[in-house]
């Protein structure tokens, strides 16, 4: 058994080969790597979160005025916590807990000498 690592430098796409000398086979698999899209200088890195915090100010702020947008930005509400339910009946421990109590259940009556 053979075990590799590689770690690629830039986007594209490589190709992955394996080779048995035994089996007398080769396998070839073309992977393509993405590259880590950079923020271009001067511009927002998402437009979408800059519209919405301008959405909260009223309108969109110059770079004279950074201090009172910065204020305004700390004066925000806080995001309402998201409440996610929990199944507690989907949970496996459930399971488990229900087969470890059959066991026992079985197990006590063999011992007792009832089945």
């Amino acid at each position: 058994m053979f075990k590799g690592k590689f770690t690629p430098t830039e986007g594209g796409v490589y190709n992955l080969s394996v080779r048995s000398d035994k089996a007398n086979r080769k396998v070839s698999v073309p992977i393509e790597v993405t590259a880590p899209r950079r923020e271009k200088l001067g511009q927002p890195a998402k437009l979408s979160v800059m519209k919405q915090l301008a959405n909260y100010r009223g309108a969109w702020g110059r770079t004279d005025k950074l201090e009172e947008i910065i204020s305004q930005i700390h004066t925000l509400p806080e995001p309402q916590a998201i409440e996610m339910p929990v199944r507690v009946w989907c949970h496996p421990a459930w399971a488990m807990l229900l087969i470890v109590l059959f066991a026992a259940y079985w197990s006590l009556r063999k011992l007792a000498g009832v089945v």
